[in-house]
């Protein structure tokens, strides 16, 4: 969620959030983007010993969606 929200920051300060209203494919791929990086991150933590702590899963989190909605 906080990658979405980071993703939507950046595009109202840079001017292009009409884009994913315009631009459907734009929002389909944000949300795939968020689903895409929650599952990464649930993977990387059950194949850890021991529990991440909570801020650290979601900084993960938000880091890979943001790399994975750039890509």
């Amino acid at each position: 969620m906080l990658g979405s929200l980071g993703i939507g920051i950046v595009a109202g300060a840079m001017g292009v959030w009409p884009l994913f209203f315009a631009y459907l494919p734009f929002t389909v791929h944000l949300a795939l983007s968020t689903l895409l990086g929650a599952a990464l991150t649930s993977t990387l933590e059950h194949r850890r010993k021991r529990p991440l702590p909570s801020l650290a899963v979601v900084a993960i989190a938000a880091f890979l969606t943001v790399v994975i909605f750039s890509a």
